[in-house]
């Protein structure tokens, strides 16, 4: 699910979100999930969301957009040899 944020948008799958707070507080463990997840939890719950369907290009499209500008935000995070998962 994409997640519109305040400066960003990010992608959650299951447990996992591409913000920096995901990779700096909950994979840390200092936090126990990121706002975002929490976002997708409450719409899931209240049927508060709105459902798109792509086509494969589509997605690829957004997809990379999100994976690329997550990456980008989050470089300071990353460290050499360490695995991100998405």
């Amino acid at each position: 699910m994409v997640v519109v944020g305040k400066g960003s948008d990010y992608l959650v799958t299951g447990n996992s979100c591409t913000c920096y707070s995901h990779y700096n507080g909950v994979i840390k463990g200092s936090i126990g999930e990121c706002v975002h997840i929490q976002a997708v939890k409450r719409a899931m719950e209240d049927k508060s969301y709105e459902l798109f369907v792509l086509h494969d290009e589509e997605f690829n499209q957004i997809f990379k957009y999100l994976v690329d500008e997550s990456l980008v935000k989050n470089a300071p995070v990353a460290q050499p040899g360490r695995a991100i998962a998405l």
